[in-house]
């Protein structure tokens, strides 16, 4: 979507200024070489960012649990909806993403979902 990657390159613009900032000199050695210099145009930052740019985080809520709907994918032993012998046994249940690490509530999705099994 433009507007993410809109938002994307200016957060990139915001990193390279305070990355720059004097004060963090001691502790910046330098940027990677591929990484667009300050006074790139956004067409670079862009491209840039599509194409280096991963998430870091633990997916989650793909497919949410829940009485059969547009929005859901299992049930809450974690069958798929419409398929037999399939079953999700992990943060892709989450009908939202938990406030703190995913790992605690993973780990308790997997014992869960294998007691019905």
């Amino acid at each position: 979507e433009k507007e993410d990657v809109d938002a994307m390159v200016e957060a990139f613009r915001r990193m390279l200024r305070i990355f720059s900032a004097p004060s963090l000199a001691p502790y910046v050695a330098a940027f990677h070489p591929a990484t667009p210099a300050a006074d790139a145009t956004e067409a670079e930052i862009s491209d840039y960012v599509r194409s280096s740019i991963r998430t870091t985080w633990h997916y989650s809520c793909t497919t949410r649990m829940g009485p059969a709907s547009k929005e859901t994918v299992c049930d809450p032993r974690g069958r798929v909806h419409g398929l037999s012998n399939l079953r999700v046994a992990d943060a892709g249940l989450m009908p939202e993403v938990v406030s703190g690490n995913t790992h605690a509530a993973c780990v308790m999705i997997g014992d869960r979902i294998g007691s019905f099994i």
